[in-house]
């Protein structure tokens, strides 16, 4: 080749590349001007101020510039958790399709998320949920933005975060109860977290409450029907908790005497049904958790749409009858358990204690039948021995049968362990229940409330029951528990669970 027309091409070459940096250097130049203009220097604070201020045109010029959109200011904040705590949705929105991750840690590894939570920014944590951001994260605390929401009392923000974690309802509210945020108990057992659970040492949440003192905590927790006699791994009830710990204004509340209403065996027969009280939170609860992992972009009209259509399925406040599931044929859309599982939701779970457990039983004698040494889970806590046939103190209870039965295991390190079951009878009634050894009693079966998503069905669910549905598939209900239902397809075997709020 010539070498002319080679060194011609290379100083065109040359030409183009020296336009190009010039070009760039003049829209560098001309950026940085504006930026001037605007009350802005390219910095790293002032690129922050502008995500702060909700300045898109800056945020745009500083982009311009090369800054580094992960840049953090002196105490550890990046753009998006400044623009997050002054509410700014168009600066998220422009740094997010910029690159930047919708979780980014800043200090402490809190997130945005977590940052609008714990100031208790509804708008921004709802805003923040919709832009995919993921509410299971924790900082280097170990704190979700739920806890984070608890820990400030926001009731509003932990109504937006609960349907996102379902797995740290309980924690929630074991915190809840410890810390005496007693804004959100309702909210928390609404959407799922089970006053039933246990924290270290066997303590549920009433206990944790009573032993630090929180009144209003207690009473809220009472109100979502914690079990006041329950017992923890010193045998010890929420009463006995608050009196070790000196707070004797809780004592007097927890420590009431038992009314009729809970001196009672109420074990309905599958015809009969029960009477359910519609928590006061249902219709949040449920409307915002039918459906917590849609689309983030979903739209808000589709979205208020669905909401409506569960609404007007939702039962109104107050008392309300609901059938027994045994034997019934639901109306649901699904074809196989899968589907039908999914349209299935768990909406409460009821238990009801009687203030009585079996301490241990002796064998009958020659004259005598044997005999059950019985404890009064309230009060002085009165410990009581009666024989078969005989009436319980001050109860209503007949004892019926004993049955001594010692278990030797692993666990007992080979000692024998009494689990007697001890037959009762309401006297008034005629009702039975059986009693465990070193177990509180209940007076019925724990049930639940199960609804039918695709038409609001309502029905009360116990272990054992057994319905179908129009599309000829059988299920059992093969346990009832707290926080989730066991459901089991009869022709298949397959096994299923249902969460509490799902």
């Amino acid at each position: 080749m010539p070498m002319k027309p080679l060194c011609h091409c290379l100083l065109l070459g040359l030409s183009l590349f020296t336009c190009l940096l010039n070009s760039c250097g003049d829209k560098k130049e001309k950026a940085a001007q504006q930026l001037e203009t605007s009350g802005y220097q390219t910095t790293p604070a002032d690129f922050l101020r502008a995500a702060e201020n909700g300045d898109i045109k800056a945020l745009q010029l500083f982009i311009e510039q090369d800054m580094d959109i992960g840049v953090k200011d002196d105490n550890g904040w990046t753009a998006l958790h400044l623009a997050s705590r002054s509410s700014r949705q168009e600066s998220i929105s422009f740094l997010l399709e910029s690159g930047m991750a919708v979780d980014i840690p800043g200090l402490d590894g809190v997130t945005p998320l977590m940052l609008a939570a714990r100031e208790g920014n509804t708008t921004m944590v709802r805003y923040l949920l919709k832009q995919g951001a993921k509410a299971e994260l924790k900082d280097e605390k170990n704190r979700s933005a739920l806890i984070l929401a608890v820990e400030g009392g926001h009731k509003s923000c932990v109504e937006e975060l609960a349907p996102y974690s379902r797995a740290q309802l309980d924690t929630a509210l074991l915190y809840a109860a410890s810390k005496g945020k007693h804004q959100v108990i309702n909210t928390l057992t609404s959407f799922g977290a089970s006053v039933y659970v246990r924290h270290e040492e066997g303590m549920t949440p009433l206990m944790l409450a009573a032993h630090h003192g929180h009144t209003d905590t207690v009473n809220s927790l009472l109100d979502s029907g914690a079990n006041r006699y329950a017992i923890n791994e010193q045998g010890w009830t929420a009463a006995q908790v608050a009196a070790a710990a000196g707070q004797d204004t809780l004592v007097a509340i927890l420590d009431q005497i038992p009314i009729d209403e809970e001196m009672a065996i109420t074990e309905p027969e599958d015809a009969e049904g029960v009477d359910w009280e519609v928590p006061a939170n249902l219709a949040i609860a449920s409307i915002t958790a039918s459906n917590p992992d849609s689309t983030p972009q979903k739209d808000h009209q589709v979205e208020m749409k669905e909401a409506k259509i569960l609404e007007k399925a939702l039962p109104p406040q107050g008392r309300k009858h609901l059938p027994f599931v045994a034997g019934k044929t639901l109306t649901t859309t699904g074809a196989t358990a899968a589907t039908v599982v999914k349209e299935l939701a768990m909406i409460d779970y009821q238990e009801k204690p009687l203030p009585l457990m079996v301490e241990k039983t002796t064998p009958p004698s020659s004259e005598n039948g044997g005999t059950a040494e019985l404890r009064m889970l309230y009060g002085e806590q009165q410990k009581v021995a009666v024989r078969e046939g005989e009436i319980i103190p001050n109860t209503q209870f007949k004892i019926i049968n004993i049955r001594r039965i010692l278990n030797h295991s692993k666990v007992t390190d080979g000692q024998p362990t009494d689990v007697s079951i001890v037959e009762i009878e309401d006297t008034r009634t005629g009702k039975r229940r059986e009693m465990t050894a070193r177990i509180p009693a209940t007076a019925s079966e724990p049930w639940a409330v199960m609804r039918t998503k695709s038409n609001g069905e309502y029905y009360a669910v116990r272990a054992g029951q057994s319905f179908s549905t129009a599309a000829g598939e059988h299920f059992t209900i093969t346990d009832v528990r707290p926080s989730q239902l066991v459901i089991t397809h009869n022709g298949t075997g397959e096994v299923s669970t249902i969460p509490l709020g799902r």
